[in-house]
């Protein structure tokens, strides 16, 4: 059985392609509790499968990105449902940005849901030298477990940079569970033979029917986004970070989602 896994960023009423509103999230975790969907952190979902328990008919993980402070009041909305979520935090975010999380709110937060890993710098894993990058996976785990006094068995790839060498090297260092940025939807025995959870997500700009179409699987949606992705990975191919980010901004303008 398939299902969508949605990435958050921060929740505030702000102006930044990412903030998703209080307001909007509280609607979205509400349509989903009125249709009845589970919705679960990336950690449960994974528990789910190793047990060979059956995917509820309607089923969604939930995750939040980079460690924003919003992320304790993104936990209470969640749990109010009886849902969970993963919350994957970038350690130096969290230890020199004032709008992140500093190490009494991680604490906290780790009793509300799954805390996991999202690098130490924020960097895109797959554009590092190996070493370099394996350090990031190791250093971010080692900060969490230090800081919560619980092991991190989940992560997300900052900038959704991924390939086969982060995800071997992050199971390597002790990740069950890597989320990436492909707009693709999951099966549970690609997930637990894989590790990798593909993640949509969801901006500012997005209507909850846009959330109703990730969830539900809708065909059209995704086959929009599979080949935007094709096309993204083959610039990656001929064209530096920049570059890429720079015609995704380009894109945005003339095409808006």
């Amino acid at each position: 059985m398939a299902f969508a896994t949605l990435m958050y960023h921060d929740v505030i009423d702000g102006s930044g392609e990412y903030d998703v509103s209080p307001a909007q999230l509280l609607e979205h975790m509400r349509w989903l509790d009125g249709e009845g969907y589970v919705a679960e952190s990336a950690a449960a979902a994974r528990a789910r499968l190793e047990r060979g328990d059956a995917l509820p008919e309607r089923y969604v993980v939930l995750t939040f990105d980079d460690g924003f402070r919003s992320f304790l009041r993104a936990a209470e909305v969640v749990n109010r449902f009886g849902f969970s979520a993963s919350f994957f935090l970038t350690r130096d975010l969290c230890q020199e940005r004032a709008d992140h999380l500093d190490p009494a709110e991680v604490r906290e937060l780790s009793e509300l849901g799954d805390v996991g890993g999202h690098g130490t710098t924020h960097s895109m894993l797959s554009k590092l030298p190996r070493e370099q990058a394996r350090a990031e996976l190791r250093e971010a785990r080692e900060w969490i477990q230090q800081t919560t006094g619980k092991a991190a068995t989940t992560m997300s790839a900052p900038q959704g940079g991924i390939d086969r060498n982060v995800v071997r090297m992050a199971r390597e260092e002790g990740y069950a569970v890597i989320g990436n940025s492909r707009e693709w939807p999951n099966r549970g025995p690609q997930v637990l033979s894989s590790g990798v959870l593909h993640r949509v997500p969801v901006l500012r700009s997005h209507s909850l029917d846009h959330v109703k179409r990730i969830v539900s699987l809708e065909p059209r949606f995704y086959a929009r986004r599979g080949a935007r992705f094709l096309l993204r990975e083959a610039l990656w191919t001929v064209m530096n970070e920049e570059q890429v980010n720079r015609l995704a901004r380009l894109r945005k303008r003339l095409i808006p989602q």
